[in-house]
């Protein structure tokens, strides 16, 4: 509350753009992926190995980053985690906060911030289905937009560079999804 009484004194007393540094921001767009998969494993099954992943942290663990508990944070009221690179590792440190954990329902909600400029929203919900499973994953979050130099920032270009951009998340996505969740629990 303090800091926010902090920054208004100072768009008060020298205008808005002293909260601003001289780089423009960039051009973010939201963008929200998705994928569904159905599997052959009971939900609880699914839901254990989806915990375990990002609940934990084991999914970070793997890429080579330490995860280090938030107990101080009044925000991350739910948990959440860092992760702080290991030596000799590439991997982009991350904090994690969750928003839902309800186990229930098989329902994981939560917010990562790495080095992205904005951080991203992340559901995942396992539920029965006919054969077994689905898991479904959901991401939300601001995108930075790469228009080439000169390009006029439309509502016309952006949702052309937007939807070559989510071609590309989503076939990411699928990658992840096939084997961080569907080949790891053959």
């Amino acid at each position: 509350m303090a800091q926010s009484r902090i920054l208004f004194i100072v768009a008060l007393l020298f205008g808005s753009n002293a909260l601003h540094s001289a780089e423009p921001d960039p051009l973010l767009a939201l963008m929200t992926d998705s994928h569904v998969v159905e599997l052959e494993q009971p939900p609880e099954t699914v839901w254990a190995h989806v915990k375990r992943l990002y609940h934990a942290g084991d999914r970070y663990r793997a890429r080579g980053l330490k995860i280090v508990p938030i107990t101080d944070e009044p925000a991350a009221f739910l948990g959440g985690y860092r992760g702080v690179a290991e030596q000799n590792s590439d991997a982009r440190e991350l904090v994690v906060h969750f928003s839902a954990v309800d186990d229930d329902n098989m329902f994981l909600s939560m917010y990562m911030d790495s080095l992205l400029p904005r951080g991203l929203y992340i559901t995942h919900d396992v539920s029965p289905s006919p054969n077994g499973s689905r898991y479904q994953v959901i991401i939300h979050g601001y995108m930075p937009v790469d228009l080439p130099e000169g390009v006029v920032p439309t509502s016309e270009k952006v949702n052309e560079w937007m939807t070559s951009y989510l071609t590309s998340h989503n076939e990411g996505l699928r990658e992840i999804v096939d084997r961080e969740i569907t080949q790891a629990l053959k």
